[in-house]
């Protein structure tokens, strides 16, 4: 059976998962098994919706935020074996209380930017570049000019480059076309560190991504390769959970 009669389209986690384990991807992408989110993902997700009431204008986006966690806490919960369920809940009272904190916190901490009406907006195309699958995504916030803003809530700095969005950002650069008609210019990435600094403050970091020619033509050679192996060719393919810091992606992107 050939993978195009069971999958219409490709996302970003959908090759993440398929590059870091092709059983993994066929649980979830192919056999729809859906996912048990850790109390690292629920936070983060409930970061990411409170951000988007925010960005609507909505004065309740703290609420918003925090109620999306504790919703999604017995899923965790019922996941949790029962001799690890109290330490789950002393950290989840802990995520309930930093998150409150740093969304509160947010507004004062923001890169003065006009968002356009474009968020958490799905989108889903035919194959950007020639032998792909379609791809899919959501445009999580966009600049009045049309850049994509990912906000990512992390636990600690990451001292690395902006390399290891390269994929993520191939797939915006494509899906802001087609909704928008024009590519953008650049992809930022909006970490925001749950633990503060050691004056107490929170810790909000951009990192910029200018899109290019050269790696943008690797990523669409990247991506062909993944839709051939999934489709039974095989070619050497980077896992993107460890490449970026190491020899092999820079080598890849290189040749």
């Amino acid at each position: 059976m050939k993978v195009k009669q069971i999958t219409d389209k490709l996302s970003y986690s959908a090759i993440r998962a398929y590059c870091t384990s092709p059983a993994l991807f066929w649980k979830h992408y192919i056999m729809r098994d859906p996912f048990v989110p850790t109390l690292t993902m629920l936070a983060g997700k409930a970061w990411h919706r409170g951000l988007e009431e925010y960005y609507r204008g909505n004065d309740s986006f703290v609420e918003v935020g925090v109620d999306t966690l504790v919703k999604g806490y017995d899923e965790v919960l019922d996941a949790t074996p029962r001799d690890k369920a109290q330490d789950l809940g002393i950290k989840f009272k802990k995520e309930t209380e930093m998150l409150r904190e740093n969304l509160d916190a947010y507004p004062e901490m923001e890169r003065q930017w006009e968002p356009s009406d474009i968020i958490e907006r799905k989108v889903t195309m035919p194959s950007p570049v020639k032998g792909g699958l379609p791809i899919s995504g959501i445009t999580d916030i966009l600049e009045k000019a049309g850049n994509p803003v990912d906000h990512k809530y992390v636990g600690r700095r990451d001292n690395s480059g902006t390399q290891k969005y390269m994929i993520q950002a191939w797939f915006y650069y494509y899906l802001v076309k087609e909704e928008t008609g024009a590519y953008p210019t650049y992809f930022l990435a909006s970490e925001f560190k749950k633990t503060k600094n050691r004056d107490k403050s929170p810790q909000l970091i951009e990192k910029v991504l200018m899109y290019e020619e050269k790696w943008i033509k690797k990523i669409d050679k990247f991506f062909v390769e993944v839709c051939e192996q999934i489709l039974g060719q095989k070619h050497f393919i980077p896992n993107p959970f460890n490449i970026f810091d190491d020899k092999d992606w820079t080598e890849y992107l290189n040749n």
